[in-house]
């Protein structure tokens, strides 16, 4: 995958590197990534070489027309650097959800901006760390606000901009879901087919015009709907890759592979995760966030090879269908948005008697209306953090606010239900886009299942039809009729790799080492020896500790491990161009 990468010099020379940087209407534009619905785009703004304009040409048309909300008018997963000379402006820009990362970092004068974070690193050196960010991923908010381990690097936020004039870096907002228009009123078999319309026109506009393009298939629902799709509805070549388990058998979805692979017959390729499981490799790669990828470092390395050997441009993924099609237990936040005490009642009589956890009224009260309505007049986010790791030391919690920070609203400007919403869709974007980019692999990943159309459409859906006490994702089953396979479709529930995670780190002595005897996060004051080891040992028997608050732990210990790895040096290294900014 090629990454962007530049840099605007104090001296006013512009400097690209890594991506080829096309001249288009009087500007310069770098660009990652693919544009998505260009039918319309084309048809709206006539490149000279029609449908066969690149995506730069199209950068570049779009901010002649549009100005620097050039990106609000722009599908797809991408980031762009358009420099435009006749007014002496440098813009930067990424898709509205972020999958396509872009960083910018201020050091010595220069600003640099790239979509890999390790590229920016090594063009400005590792420096400060921000304690903030730390003290974030503590809190289960990690990169909510920008936020990198640097402190002179940013992450651009999803829906925003940067416009660089004068040697000033000015934002600009270019997405913002509060805007959003409700739909126009229909009948539950009209918002079907009009969700069955987008899910398939996402996986055509995520489709290559040329490559080759796999597609996980992990059985669930999600992966099953990108695959039939692809494979039965738009009929492209297509194989799929994935990932079984022989003996974590908790975690093995090999019949719901089988399941969607007998309607749909393409080529498949399986890597059984119990032969590389998670933390079977120690830490020895640097990676520029303290994510999991060294965990299921083999496993990953298995996976890009295979990749590597049968040529794959492109893999399409279902990231992310949970937060868009509410699966994965959604809960009713939308009842405390009710206009009256008596729609309000109504709505929870339904879900006390509808709901599978047969819960009482004065608890759907308390905990979807009472709650949530309080927090929101403490300017708290709507939905409760999860708890505060119980190993972490009483005095950094209290010296880092981490309670508060917990607390803090990501979206402003919503009500309840959509918060609870576009809350889960920024995470899940922001996990989707730190998992996937980087530069070093040979293939790009795609996600059609947040196709920005697709996404806003079920954020605008009226709430009963989007989320059922007794149902789970029922207008995506009904959308999807004909296309997923009857059995796929009508599933419920899903296994998960809980089993293969904890199994694979009771088999590996360089991890248990690294999180015992040479904790960074013990010997940074962070974490309580005593409490941190017992952490350890409960995760070696099988449970006992919230995963997700244990697998980050691990994640920033490996970090730590391996970050004076980091790269030095500048890969800018090609003749600058003056800019005159």
């Amino acid at each position: 995958m090629s990454a962007l990468i530049g840099r605007l010099e104090q001296r006013g020379a512009l400097r690209f590197a890594s991506v080829p940087c096309a001249a288009a209407e009087g500007c310069r534009v770098a660009f990652a990534g693919y544009v998505a619905g260009r039918g319309a785009l084309v048809e709206a703004l006539r490149p000279a070489r029609g449908a066969a304009a690149p995506d730069a040409e199209l950068v570049a048309l779009a901010y002649r027309r549009w100005g620097e909300r050039a990106q609000a008018h722009l599908l797809g997963e991408y980031a762009f650097a358009l420099f435009d000379a006749q007014r002496g402006t440098l813009l930067l820009g990424h898709d509205a959800l972020g999958l396509v990362p872009l960083f910018v970092g201020e050091r010595d004068g220069a600003l640099t901006f790239g979509t890999d974070l390790a590229e920016v690193v090594g063009a400005t050196g590792a420096a400060e760390l921000d304690e903030d960010y730390l003290a974030d991923c503590f809190a289960g908010v990690r990169g909510r606000d920008g936020r990198t381990p640097y402190r002179h690097i940013r992450r651009l936020l999803p829906g925003s901009g940067a416009v660089v004039r004068n040697g000033a870096v000015t934002g600009v907002t270019t997405f913002d879901p509060a805007r959003l228009e409700p739909l126009a009123p229909a009948t539950t078999a009209e918002y079907a087919e009009r969700l069955r319309e987008l899910v398939i026109d996402a996986v055509a506009s995520a489709l290559p015009a040329t490559g080759t393009v796999w597609s996980d298939l992990s059985g669930g629902l999600d992966s099953s709907t990108v695959v039939s799709i692809a494979a039965g509805t738009l009929g492209v070549p297509l194989e799929a890759v994935s990932f079984v388990f022989g003996r974590s058998h908790s975690a093995d979805e090999t019949d719901w592979i089988d399941a969607v692979l007998a309607a749909y017959p393409i080529p498949s390729h399986r890597i059984d995760a119990d032969t590389v499981p998670p933390f079977s490799s120690p830490p020895e790669r640097y990676h520029p966030e303290p994510t999991g990828a060294p965990i299921v470092g083999a496993l990953n390395d298995a996976r890009d090879a295979l990749l590597a050997a049968h040529g794959v441009d492109v893999v399409l993924t279902g990231a992310c269908g949970d937060a868009v099609f509410f699966g994965d237990s959604p809960q009713p936040y939308f009842v405390a948005d009710g206009a009256s005490p008596f729609a309000i009642a109504a709505a929870l009589r339904r879900w006390a008697a509808g709901s599978p956890q047969r819960r009482s009224f004065a608890y759907w009260f308390s905990r979807f209306v009472g709650a949530p309505r309080l927090r929101r007049l403490a300017g708290k986010s709507v939905v409760r953090g999860t708890a505060l790791p119980s190993w972490l030391r009483p005095e950094y919690v209290q010296h880092m606010q981490l309670e508060r920070r917990r607390d803090r609203r990501r979206i402003a400007g919503l009500r309840i239900g959509d918060e609870y919403y576009w809350n889960r869709i920024a995470e899940g974007a922001l996990i989707t886009s730190t998992g996937q980019y980087r530069a070093s692999a040979g293939y790009a990943h795609r996600n059609p299942l947040l196709s920005l159309p697709l996404v806003q459409f079920m954020g605008a859906l009226p709430w009963p039809e989007k989320m059922d006490p007794g149902a789970d994702r029922e207008l995506q089953r009904r959308a999807l009729h004909g296309i997923l396979p009857e059995r796929t479709r009508l599933r419920r529930g899903k296994r998960g790799p809980v089993e293969a995670i904890f199994g694979g780190l009771e088999g590996s002595r360089a991890w248990v080492e690294l999180l015992t005897t040479r904790s960074a996060l013990v010997e940074r004051g962070y974490a309580d020896p005593a409490r941190w080891r017992e952490a350890v040992s409960r995760a070696r028997a099988g449970g006992g500790t919230s995963i997700a608050g244990f697998l980050q732990a691990c994640a920033l210990e490996a970090w730590f491990a391996t970050r004076h790895r980091a790269p030095a040096g500048s890969r800018l290294e090609q003749p600058s161009v003056p800019v005159g900014v």
